[in-house]
């Protein structure tokens, strides 16, 4: 019986699989795929939320150097205004 199996495994140059275990390599392949849609969908949403994080990060910089501009033009006007 092996050796039939292997003579049968040898003229279709591939391997051999029983029914089950190929449902069974096919349902983990469907799996992995799934798996790796979520995942790839998932990156792409934390990609995302990365993208608004970084502008209003900008934002909140750009919004602190004009404050600070300012104080120091006050701050100056106020140094002027005592002496």
């Amino acid at each position: 019986m092996t050796q039939l199996l292997e003579s049968s495994t040898a003229v279709h140059n591939g391997v051999y699989l029983s029914n089950g275990m190929y449902e069974e390599l096919t349902g983990q392949n469907e799996s992995r795929r799934i798996l790796t849609e979520e995942q790839g969908a998932k990156i792409e949403t934390l990609e995302a939320n990365l993208r608004n994080k970084l502008e209003e990060l900008l934002l909140v910089a750009s919004n602190f150097r004009g404050l600070k501009q300012e104080h120091e033009g006050t701050r100056r006007l106020n140094q002027k205004l005592s002496q």
